[in-house]
């Protein structure tokens, strides 16, 4: 049930903009160890490209290695997606992917708290290289984005030693480039999913 709150919440935070926050009160991210630490996604990794075609990932597996002090930039390695399928009109297809060690980089200096929703929201994320997605016939690359998208964050447990959090974010206005035949280039892509981190919080 909790998992549901949290996601209608960040839906809610992320895609209206009436919601009323606090101002930014210089919030950073935390971290409890200064090893790297592995985080896997729980929900489904959704690239939109365009109105009618689409990639889902059933999981993403990803690295991150928190400051253990205050830090206002969160650098998170994308290690491989798993279980990836093109949808495309009329077809679906298996996928391969190449993230190249691509990252997503999350900023906190405008996070806003959004209390009783999600803790925070309006950090501004963005990914630092290109992705390409491979089928029998057909690429996709989705380009590089600079931190303009927004995320939303919820810290689960902000006791010392054991840090848990989860990201939920949407990366939008996305550059995309598709094989001829296969569907269309772009500059309207989505990426949009959920993932929990252990080992940082934000203050």
């Amino acid at each position: 049930m909790r998992k549901i709150f949290i996601a209608s919440a960040v839906a809610a935070v992320l895609c209206t903009p009436a919601i009323s926050v606090s101002p930014a009160l210089g919030h950073e991210f935390y971290g409890d160890t200064p090893f790297v630490l592995t985080a896997n996604s729980e929900t489904t990794q959704t690239f939109q490209l365009g109105s009618s075609d689409w990639i889902e990932c059933s999981k993403l597996e990803l690295t991150d290695s928190p400051e253990s002090g205050p830090s206002p930039k969160l650098l998170l390695k994308m290690e491989k997606y798993t279980t990836c399928i093109y949808n495309h009109p009329s077809v679906s297809e298996l996928v391969k992917t190449s993230t190249s060690g691509c990252a997503l980089t999350l900023k906190s200096s405008p996070l806003k708290e959004t209390f009783p929703l999600v803790e925070f929201a309006e950090g501004t994320l963005g990914l630092e290289c290109s992705l390409r997605f491979k089928t029998t016939n057909c690429e996709i690359k989705i380009k590089e984005h600079t931190p303009l998208s927004e995320f939303g964050w919820e810290n689960t447990d902000t006791v010392l030693g054991e840090y848990a959090s989860v990201l939920f974010f949407r990366l939008k206005g996305m550059s995309y480039e598709v094989t001829t035949g296969c569907g269309s280039n772009g500059t309207n892509g989505e990426y949009h999913g959920s993932i929990p981190l252990q080992g940082v919080i934000i203050k």
